[in-house]
This record gives structure tokens, sequence and C-alpha cells, in this order.
């Protein structure tokens, strides 16, 4: 039997759904087997057409813009780079100004919206469940150090600290090399991070919390209709482990991590009722994660993510009980935007993907 899935609104009908999937593989990639699997599946269905392009320069993107006549794209891309493609900048700015030139419609957050989450001190401070924090500009350290090294001991910062790029996503700079246990560690840690992010202007000097436990959820569907997934990171070791950048490119068996159920009921209630007021507050769109460290009673935001992998730890409480395929997550996405826009997908489309899930988008 068919299954109806209402709106609300008139929907637009879209014979032919063209699907144009962007994505990358140096520094966040997300050209990977679990992307190519969900392009895939949506391939397999009559009158849905997904192509992926890997690292694909913005020109190119432009011509093919120009040239083909996309529904929606995906852009599974994080970082800009600099001219010589060897240095991320901050978040791919340039990209989302290309489809808004071409009023391009796509999956993900506003492009004001992911720069602001991009941001961590800003995130931070709209937020109000940000660690203790102190920002530090490239301009300052560099001329004018001992000004610099004197607001930081006049901050009155508890050690330890870890130094964190204010604008890298992907834990890029994240490693047990970042946290510094006295001032002379933390000049060695911030002429480092500058050294190898040529394009960062601002680092984040941030409380570190020891033995603390980490969550992530992910917020898929916009406003009332809306799933939030909380996940618990779990060291496989007896104390906290951070979720550094290498970690987090590793495959699943070699992580010091792995992911669990949230057991604390009352926990998992909040998580998921401030994950939700997060992406309005944001403003975010469609889909998102934030990552939390919970000490005590207190929770604090640590990241908040525009562009998660549709990996592993995405939907977990659907994917790990096996009632949603990871193949079949970017499909969802899809589904989600249609509601968005008001899109008609083929019912095929629809039927193959689980009720349980689609009933609360």
């Amino acid at each position: 039997m068919k299954r109806e899935v209402y709106t609300g609104f008139f929907q637009r009908r879209c014979d032919r759904m063209r699907i144009l999937v962007l994505a990358s593989s140096r520094y966040a990639p997300t050209y990977n087997e679990k992307l190519l699997s969900q392009v895939a599946y949506i391939n397999k269905f009559e009158n849905m057409e997904a192509e992926i392009y890997n690292d694909m320069p913005l020109y190119e993107i432009e011509e093919r813009l120009l040239s083909h006549k996309y529904d929606v794209v995906f852009p599974a891309v994080v970082f800009d780079y600099t001219y010589e493609d060897t240095f991320p900048y901050a978040f791919n700015c340039a990209l989302y100004n290309l489809l808004l030139y071409h009023n391009q419609e796509y999956i993900g957050s506003d492009v004001y919206s992911q720069l602001l989450l991009n941001d961590k001190a800003l995130t931070n401070h709209r937020s109000g469940m940000g660690l203790p924090y102190f920002i530090l500009t490239r301009a300052l350290w560099e001329n004018k150090q001992q000004l610099a090294i004197q607001s930081l001991q006049s901050a009155d910062m508890e050690w330890p600290v870890i130094v964190k790029p204010n604008t890298l996503s992907a834990s890029m700079g994240i490693t047990p090399e970042s946290v510094a246990y006295s001032m002379e560690q933390i000049e060695f840690i911030i002429n480092k991070q500058f050294k190898q992010f040529k394009g960062l202007s601002e680092l984040l000097i941030e409380k570190y919390l020891q033995d603390a436990r980490e969550y992530t959820v992910s917020v898929t569907g916009n406003g009332e209709k809306s799933i939030a997934c909380a996940t618990a990171v779990i060291s496989k070791n007896e104390h906290y482990q951070m979720y550094s950048y290498s970690a987090k490119n590793m495959s699943p068996d070699s992580r010091p991590i792995y992911y669990g159920e949230v057991l604390d009921p009352s926990l998992k209630k909040t998580l998921l009722l401030k994950s939700k007021q997060l992406a309005g507050i944001f403003k975010l769109r469609d889909y998102c994660r934030f990552d939390f460290l919970v000490k005590g009673d207190e929770i604090y935001l640590i990241d908040g993510n525009t562009i998660p992998s549709l990996g592993y730890n995405y939907m977990f409480e659907y994917t790990d009980t096996g009632v949603l395929r990871l193949d079949q997550l970017l499909a969802v996405l899809i589904f989600v935007f249609s509601r968005r826009v008001h899109v008609a997908l083929p019912q095929a489309f629809i039927d193959a993907l689980p009720g349980q899930v689609l009933s609360n988008l």
C-alpha cells in the first residue's frame, strides 16, 4: 500500500529530480564509500538522477550550473583553499555564494548561519553554553606579542586549556598536543598553530575538561518536523580521550572511541531539547550536528557542524538499530529538502524509506 506523506502545502511536480553532489577528498574528506553508496541508492529509482563530483574547481561547478538544470545541490565540501591549493581557509563561503548567485537550491543552511556557526567563539557567545575561553588574533600575536601574553595571563583561565583554530572545522588542529598546562606550553602551541594554518586569523583558547563525557546530537529536518538523535562518544580507554582530527580520519575499528546509546534518559532528553533549540537559535536548515561535553551536571557545547558527515554517528538511533540504512541517509535529506521547498518526489522513492523516520519529518 502506498504511504501518503502530506505536507500541508501545494507541491510543484518534479517529473525528474536531478541532484548534483559535490564532495572533497582533502582535509575533511567526504568522498568515501558511504557517500558513494548513498548516491547509488538514489540512482536506483526511476526519475531520480544523482551525479557526484570530487574536488571539482569552482569554475567547473559554475559551468555545470550554467549548462545543466539541477533541482538541488548537496554541497558536502567543508573548506575553501588558498590559490596554491595547499592550505585550508575557513568555511567554503565561495561555493555557497556561487549557489546563491545562480539561484540554485541546495540542501543545508543558508550562508549567513553557516558563517556564524563556523566561528567557534561566536557560537559560544550566541549559544550561552560554551566553556570559558579567550580569543587570540594572529595580528595581535605577531605584532604585539608581549601584550597578547599579558592579556592571556590576566584572563585568569584555569589550567589546562586547549588551543583550537577558531574557524576550522573537522577538528583540524585539535590533537592531544593542543592542550597546554602552563604559559610556556601555550606560547609554543600558539606559534605552532599559526605556522601550520597560514590562513588562520584567530585561535580559541578554551578551558580543557579532563575526564568529561562526550556526546553528539544530529538534528534532521526543519522546525517542528525534525528528528534529534543523541549518541554517546565512548572512549575505548579508561579515561576520556579527545576525538581528534587524526582519529576522525581512521577506520572505525582503529579509532580510540566508539558510538553507543545515551543510557541516562534525563540527560538524553536534555541533549535532544537543547540541540533542537540551538538549531532554531542559529536558524539552521535540513541537517546539522552539535557536540557536547558533560561533566557533573554541566553541559557545554564544544562544536556545531552545518555540514556533518553522513556516517556512522548520524541519526545513530535509527542506523544502529537497522531502522534506517547508511545508504539511505542522503535520500532522507532529499525528502527533508522536498518538504521545505514543496516539491513532490516519486512515490516509489518515498515508499522505500522507513515510515518510522518520515512520519517525524
